[in-house]
């Protein structure tokens, strides 16, 4: 009988331990779930969600992950009350924000700096070389707009028509400033800043831009927008060539350009010739999921939620500045398409790919 009861208290015990809560890590999702940049938070919505599906059952007995979601809406305002809600919610680790404007707001207001943030998309060269409690997954801008003014060059473009979004004007001012450094001897004949232009105003531009001619034009904006944009070319017939960087590379584009996109050129994430057996079935599951392929966006947001899930699992600290150190400290990391380098200030160092947009696809042409 003294056995018996042993036992069952043993097992009473072991129940009660077995039963004890694991432990809770708050994460933040921060980013425009709505509004002007909509489409990029459902991407890194999506892309966040697969990740945090893998990791749960690969490790099921890890910390329990609670997610709150903050949305910028894209707008600058939004910065100020999101911040104090954040620090009301006791969140310490944030999975974005998507833009560079944005991102400027939040790194400019002192009291965040306890705060770690992990950007899959931010690349103003602002963020670049300095040891802050800000991770970019992205390359810095700027060299997208270097390799952007090499197929300039290497496609003997000799007028150029630049038009960017001010609104983001961090991420594309540095897509531009790369442009123009390395688009040494040709002629730039005119630049655009497309973030106060009405309905109308796109039309309008469009038979500007017409009547000066360019052999090219680079757009430096959204999908949606650069869709806007060369519709617009196309209804005045324009024949010259169209170049953009990785924020013009989503479904979005070729949706909203329609057969006007045909022919544009994109620098853009890495895409290998052979892809690995993983990238093949997140590529599918991801299609199961959420009835899309990934563009960039949602491919780095997986890749910056397994980030920071890989360091929460390397620690019992989860403070920002020792996940970071566990981060810069590993610096090469394993994406879901390449290994890539991230340095000890943060930043990372990744390959590209040139795309062309052929049949209402876009098609890989080159590799860096």
């Amino acid at each position: 009988m003294k056995i018996t009861w042993f036992l069952i208290c043993l097992l009473g015990l072991v129940g009660t331990f077995g039963c004890l809560p694991k432990e809770k890590v708050k994460i933040g999702l921060l980013g425009s779930f709505s509004g002007k940049y909509s489409d990029m938070g459902k991407e890194f919505r999506q892309g966040n969600t697969l990740a945090l599906e893998h990791f749960k059952k690969k490790y099921p007995d890890a910390f329990e992950i609670e997610i709150r979601t903050y949305d910028t809406k894209g707008e600058l305002a939004s910065v100020k009350p999101l911040l104090e809600t954040i620090r009301r919610d006791g969140v310490k680790l944030i999975l974005g924000p998507l833009t560079s404007n944005i991102a400027r707001e939040i790194l400019d207001r002192q009291q965040v700096r306890d705060i770690l943030f992990l950007s899959p998309s931010v690349s103003s060269d602002f963020f670049s070389n300095k040891d802050d409690n800000f991770i970019m997954i992205n390359e810095v801008a700027s060299l997208q707009g270097v390799a952007i003014a090499r197929e300039l060059e290497n496609d003997r473009i000799n007028s150029l028509i630049i038009i960017y979004d001010g609104h983001n004007g961090e991420y594309t001012l540095s897509v531009r400033e790369g442009i123009v450094k390395a688009y040494l001897g040709k002629k730039i004949l005119k630049e655009y800043d497309l973030s106060s232009w009405s309905k109308e105003d796109y039309y309008q531009k469009a038979l500007e831009i017409g009547r000066l001619n360019p052999q090219a034009i680079t757009i430096l904006a959204s999908g949606i927008t650069g869709g806007a944009v060369v519709q617009n070319l196309g209804r005045i017939k324009y024949q010259g060539k169209i170049y953009g960087p990785t924020w013009l590379k989503t479904s979005n584009y070729i949706r909203h350009g329609g057969r006007y996109s045909e022919g544009t050129k994109v620098i853009s994430n890495y895409y290998p010739a052979n892809r690995s057996r993983e990238y093949q079935v997140f590529e599918n599951e991801y299609q199961e999921l959420f009835g899309s392929y990934p563009d960039w966006l949602g491919i780095y947001a997986y890749d910056t939620t397994n980030i920071l899930l890989r360091a929460l699992l390397g620690t019992k600290q989860k403070s920002g500045e020792e996940l970071k150190k566990i981060i810069v400290n590993s610096q090469v990391v394993s994406g879901i398409q390449e290994e890539f380098l991230i340095n000890e200030q943060g930043d990372a160092k990744r390959k590209t790919s040139t795309f062309i947009v052929r049949q209402g696809k876009f098609e890989r042409i080159t590799n860096e």
